[in-house]
């Protein structure tokens, strides 16, 4: 279900954009590090990918692509 997360994912490594991405395999502390780091002023990160298998989370992002 998260393979147009690794295409994409491997997309954004290659161009050298940051980002962040949740899926069904990250743990409560290291999501909400992502979102943090994400919604940071002066966040480097372009892009936040995230899984729709994570059901029951929005995060509060300007930018968000849900596969």
């Amino acid at each position: 279900m998260t393979k147009m997360l690794d295409i994409l994912e491997d997309y954004l490594e290659g161009e050298g954009y940051k980002y962040e991405r949740i899926d069904g395999n990250i743990t409560g502390s290291v999501r909400q590090e992502a979102i943090d780091r994400f919604n940071a002023p002066g966040a480097q990160q372009f892009v936040f990918l995230l899984s729709t298998r994570y059901v029951g989370f929005v995060p509060p992002c300007s930018v968000c692509l849900g596969f």
